[in-house]
């Protein structure tokens, strides 16, 4: 009898398309933010209140999506929520105040993270004991699409277009991936009622805030790491955002790997290594005497960084059996608290402070995904 195996059908690569255009717009605003900030003239921590505004929306997504999709459906919350996401991004494109690009930042976290919560827990569904691999694939694939808007940050503000166009990207995306979207089967599987009520597993607790600690680690390099590198490595603006963008391709790269290995290894078994990696790597870029060490640093530790998402996920999925928009909506609420709590406590260490003294505080949360992965290890074991 031939054993199962991972099976990238039309559905699959459908999901990844709605997944990358999520990945673009949730990547759009570390690059942007010196140029926004420069543009609007307003201070670090007014600027980390955008990232702040995308963890609200992804917040009150998280709280919602779970009902809104059982009420209407995977499929029309996901196109719902492109819209939503194509919105927010036209509105900060045409801001001309923080109250409004503020805005248009929740408006981003809100209708992506519908996006991500439907088209996750179908993803999950449809690969069952295969959903480490291809969440796995699925967070690589958006590693490219990642490091997309530095690259376009960076060219249209060489072309003298202005940095805002990148900002209109997100709706002509969605335009691309609306049919295909509108076509495909969504909807969950049938399932037996008892197990469809069934608690959540004994660890799922304890993965949950493992997951918000790699995510508030994730958002708070991708988040202010070009400002690091104009601070302490003295570039500009324009080349912070393309030389950021290395950090985005590391991890597509590190993601990629991680889904191999995730088809023979015990996904959160894998975490305590990955996150050796995120931390020596992070140590070079912190302590680096020159540019050239910071780029080096950065790419090794978004090497490591890069499995720390899709691992814990993917656990975080199987102690929800039966529930895929249960964790996957977890998984939106963790990612939103992160994203609101970490780069917005960062900028206001770095306005008094420095940058510098502010990154102390990522291998603290690095040592406490550690400990609690192996937490939830021991938990569901």
């Amino acid at each position: 009898m031939t054993a199962p195996s991972f099976d990238r059908d039309r559905f699959t690569l459908s999901v990844y398309g709605v997944l990358a255009v999520f990945s673009y717009g949730m990547a759009l605003l570390g690059p942007a933010m010196p140029l926004l900030r420069e543009d609007l003239g307003i201070s670090r921590t007014i600027g980390g209140m955008h990232f702040s505004a995308l963890a609200l929306g992804s917040i009150a997504s998280g709280l919602t999506s779970a009902r809104l999709i059982r009420r209407f459906g995977r499929r029309t919350a996901t196109l719902a929520g492109g819209v939503v996401l194509g919105i927010g991004g036209l509105v900060i494109a045409l801001g001309g105040s923080p109250a409004v690009t503020i805005f248009g930042a929740y408006l981003l976290g809100h209708g992506g993270n519908i996006m991500l919560a439907s088209m996750q827990a179908a993803l999950s569904d449809h690969h069952g004991s295969f959903r480490a691999v291809a969440i796995g694939e699925a967070n690589a694939l958006s590693g490219l699409v990642f490091f997309l808007p530095g690259l376009v940050i960076a060219a249209v503000e060489w072309t003298g277009a202005g940095w805002r166009w990148a900002f209109t990207l997100p709706a002509i995306a969605w335009l691309v991936v609306f049919l295909p979207v509108r076509k495909l089967d969504v909807a969950p599987p049938h399932r037996d009622p008892e197990e469809s009520s069934n608690r959540l597993l004994p660890g799922f607790v304890w993965t949950f805030w493992a997951l918000t600690l790699a995510i508030a680690v994730e958002w708070s390099l991708s988040g202010w790491g070009a400002g690091y590198f104009v601070d302490e490595g003295g570039v500009t603006e324009s080349t912070s955002a393309a030389l950021v963008t290395l950090f985005y391709l590391s991890m597509a790269v590190g993601r990629f790997g991680g889904s191999l290995l995730s088809r023979r290894s015990d996904p959160l078994g894998m975490v305590p290594w990955s996150i050796g990696v995120a931390t020596g790597g992070f140590l070079v870029f912190w302590a680096a005497p020159g540019v050239g060490w910071m780029i080096a640093g950065l790419i090794v530790a978004g090497l490591g960084v890069a499995n720390l998402f899709p691992f814990i996920t993917s656990v975080l999925f199987s102690l929800a059996p039966g529930r895929a928009e249960t964790a996957s909506a977890a998984v939106s609420v963790g990612g939103g608290m992160a994203v609101f709590a970490a780069p917005l406590t960062l900028g206001l260490i770095a306005d008094g402070a420095g940058l510098a003294v502010a990154f102390s505080l990522i291998p603290v949360l690095l040592a406490a995904v550690v400990a609690l992965s192996m937490m939830a290890r021991r938990r569901s074991a």
